[in-house]
C-alpha cells in the first residue's frame, strides 16, 4: 500500500495541489535559516575570541592581584 502522499485524494484534490505548489514555492523559511547561520557564525567567533583572550585577561588580573598582595 503506498504512503499517504500517493493517495488519490491528495493527488486529485485541486486544493491540496495548490497547497503543495504554494508550499514548494515558499522561500520565507530561507531567511530564518540565513539568520540562524549568521548567529551561529557570530557565536563561533565570540567563543574563539574569548578562548584566545581569556588567558591574557586572566594573566592581567593575576598580575594585579600579585601587586596588591606583595605590597
Amino acid at each position: 500500500m503506498p504512503g499517504p502522499f500517493f493517495s488519490p485524494f491528495l493527488i486529485g484534490n485541486p486544493a491540496m495541489r495548490q497547497f503543495a505548489i504554494r508550499f514548494l514555492k515558499d522561500d520565507s523559511g530561507a531567511t530564518a535559516i540565513e539568520y540562524a547561520l549568521m548567529a551561529t557564525m557570530i557565536a563561533v567567533v565570540i567563543v574563539g575570541v574569548v578562548g584566545v583572550m581569556g588567558g591574557h585577561v586572566k594573566d592581567a588580573f593575576q598580575k594585579g592581584a600579585d601587586i596588591f598582595t606583595a605590597g
